[in-house]
């Protein structure tokens, strides 16, 4: 059978969704004009994916395709090969580029500073509000590990935190920042009480 052939058998089949034909649709267009619409959907091999992704990362002018297209794109014919050669004959070898790992922007200073002045007042909520996001701040930390940690993982006197099973279920210690340790002593000494 053709690739051209086994795509529109592929797009016309009952199981899939009308969202899932349109969004492949364009994607085994693509594929079958490359690959050429009267060859063997029997020949499509890893080698034959390894270098349609590569042409993809040439393709737009100017610049390559996002990964997150080609990865796509890859799933889109992948699924056309298991519903045309069965699952065991489609190739499953990790060809996909990465993607770019973006990392969050941290607050500035100023910002930290207005967030932290907005818990202003002696009440204990704002106490204990001042020092968690001046915590959170001053070590770094996720706030899940902020919430989880117990008095004993703050060390004042070498200004440290421990943090146990953080992310990826590692502990680690950070250094405490001088304000963020003032802070979380004020609320230890006067605010904790009041609230518990």
């Amino acid at each position: 059978m053709t690739v051209e052939a086994a795509a529109e058998r592929f797009l016309a089949a009952a199981g899939i969704s009308d969202a899932t034909r349109r969004a492949y649709g364009g994607d085994l267009r693509d594929f079958v004009r490359w690959f050429g619409p009267d060859s063997p959907v029997e020949d499509v091999d890893v080698r034959v994916l390894a270098d349609w992704v590569a042409e993809l990362g040439r393709a737009r002018p100017g610049g390559k395709l996002s990964p997150a297209t080609i990865s796509r794109k890859l799933v889109a014919v992948r699924s056309l090969l298991r519903h045309a050669l069965g699952p065991d004959r489609a190739p499953d070898a990790a060809l996909a580029p990465k993607r770019p790992r973006r990392l969050p922007d941290a607050p500035k200073p100023n910002d930290v500073e207005r967030i932290v002045d907005s818990f202003g007042g002696d009440d204990p909520l704002n106490v204990r509000n001042r020092a968690l996001v001046e915590l959170v701040y001053s070590a770094g930390l996720r706030s899940a590990e902020a919430i989880g940690l117990d008095l004993g993982d703050v060390d004042f006197e070498q200004e440290l935190v421990h943090v146990r099973k953080g992310k990826g279920a590692k502990d680690r210690v950070v250094p405490l920042g001088e304000e963020a340790a003032a802070l979380v002593a004020r609320y230890l000494r006067d605010a904790r009480p009041q609230l518990a």
